[in-house]
């Protein structure tokens, strides 16, 4: 990303799990990126769509298992308010429909929690950049991308 005079700009991530220590874990290892920053972490969706009102973040990491409002609601919610923000869901869980429904929402990543260690910064990067990436395999032909872009179009978001 470039910054109005040509000056790199950091992609700014938001992260969402109830779970603390996977939460302090993963904003741990967002933060060692020179290129991302974390500009919150929350446990709950509703308060992630709040900031993402607020903030824009570039991506939203979003545990898909959360009280109240789940990942993939909030996704649809996120899409239909500000569709230039992208989603990566990560989940314990990674069954073919659990990814079609996320997929379906609009996320653009999909991400298995025990593996996150070694692909959650490719997701991002990938997702960053419009290009999704689901479950260690980077693709640009996963999903229903018309969607998103309808989305975009009659929402008054970037």
């Amino acid at each position: 990303m470039h910054g109005i005079q040509g000056q790199l700009k950091n992609m700014k991530v938001l992260l969402v799990d109830d779970h603390i220590p996977m939460r302090k874990q993963v904003k741990s290892l967002i933060g060692q990126e020179k290129d991302l920053d974390v500009v919150a972490d929350v446990g709950s969706a509703e308060t992630a769509l709040a900031l993402v009102r607020q903030l824009r973040p570039d991506v939203v990491v979003m545990d898909i298992m959360l009280p109240r409002m789940n990942g993939i609601d909030a996704t649809w919610a996120i899409m239909g308010e500000c569709p230039g923000t992208q989603v990566i869901v990560f989940s314990n869980y990674s069954a073919p429909i659990l990814i079609q429904a996320v997929l379906e929402a609009g996320a653009l990543g999909f991400v298995c929690k025990p593996r996150a260690l070694e692909e959650l910064i490719p997701a991002i990067r990938s997702v960053g950049a419009g290009k999704q990436y689901v479950a260690g395999r980077p693709s640009d032909q996963i999903g229903p991308a018309e969607h998103r872009e309808k989305r975009r179009a009659i929402s008054g978001c970037p």
